[in-house]
């Protein structure tokens, strides 16, 4: 593909088995790469990778597709049960992604529809600048992004980057007020104090009540 539009290769992929629904406002982009053999969701996962979309059902008949929100909405002790939990993963030193540019080649090692393509890498990187000398170096790496173009590899390097800056996966059941994937919220924590992050995870289950175990990854 080559300035292919993502909305346009996400309905492709998708081709009418589900209906999908793009979030108000949600800019497209061109995206230059390939899809290799695979199921759909793998595809449909390169997509939104190099676009920097989520997608989600939450249990729905459609797909959404959307942005992390970034406008925290707060949920009280009032609907949290006891026994919130939160991890906080290691810090990330270095983020590399690998950008690809794919050119028709007799001796190139990628197959698809009967022509022959090379591929030229080029590692795109980010480093945390609050590293110090005493830290364990932890870097993330990403070499399969078949979308991530030159073009854009720096800004996936950084997306990605911004990503791993939320350390804290904050672990709580809530009653649930039609809360949905990628939303922003505060919920509070043990120490009674609050951890604010993007909802992850969502499994509800009826009762009297709507109860939602998730998970939050944020601050």
């Amino acid at each position: 593909y080559t300035q292919q539009s993502a909305k346009g290769l996400l309905l492709q992929i998708i081709d009418g088995d589900f209906e999908v629904e793009f979030e108000e406002g949600l800019a497209d982009m061109n995206l230059t790469g390939i899809i290799q053999s695979g199921t759909k969701r793998q595809a449909a996962q390169q997509v939104l990778f190099a676009w920097g979309c989520c997608a989600a059902t939450d249990g729905g008949e459609a797909v959404r597709v959307f942005l992390l929100s970034d406008d925290a909405t707060e949920i009280g002790r009032d609907r949290t049960y006891t026994g919130v939990t939160v991890e906080t993963a290691s810090i990330v030193t270095e983020v590399q992604v690998t950008a690809h540019t794919y050119t028709k080649s007799n001796d190139g090692s990628i197959e698809i529809g009967g022509e022959k393509y090379s591929d030229v890498e080029t590692v795109f990187t980010v480093k945390n600048p609050n590293v110090t000398a005493t830290d364990k170096q932890n870097v993330i790496e990403i070499t399969d992004g078949t979308l991530v173009s030159s073009d854009i590899g720096q800004s996936v390097a950084q997306r990605v980057y911004d990503y791993y800056l939320k350390r804290n996966t904050n672990r709580a059941k809530i009653v649930w007020n039609g809360e949905l994937l990628g939303d922003y919220v505060t919920l509070p924590n043990a120490w009674g104090q609050t951890n604010t992050g993007n909802l992850s995870k969502m499994e509800i289950k009826l009762s009297n009540t709507v109860a939602a175990s998730c998970e939050a990854v944020g601050t």
